[in-house]
């Protein structure tokens, strides 16, 4: 299996970034529900995210493992993720 990288290497920042990602990780459900109707759930994305990655961005469980520990497909997870993960790199850029 391969490894997976970080959160900050995804994200292409620094790790020390990570505290501000977090931050601005939490402002997601909030932010999204305002503006884009058509998500549902956001706070689940946080919730998978926070599962996945721990405080300094590394990956701490496995995509099946939350799937399991959720009741949801690993496939499902992944595109929970990927959500959030591409808005937090969009975020970052600003």
């Amino acid at each position: 299996m391969r490894k997976q990288p970080p959160l900050y290497e995804t994200l292409k920042i620094e790790r020390n970034a990570m505290p501000e990602v977090w931050i601005m990780a939490e402002q997601y459900p909030y932010l999204v529900q305002r503006w884009n109707s058509q998500t549902t759930h956001p706070e689940r994305d946080l919730e998978l995210l926070r599962l996945r990655y721990d405080a300094d961005g590394e990956v701490q469980a496995t995509l099946r493992a939350i799937g399991r520990q959720k009741g949801i497909t690993a496939e499902r997870v992944r595109r929970r993720l990927d959500r959030i993960i591409a808005w937090l790199f969009e975020y970052t850029r600003r």
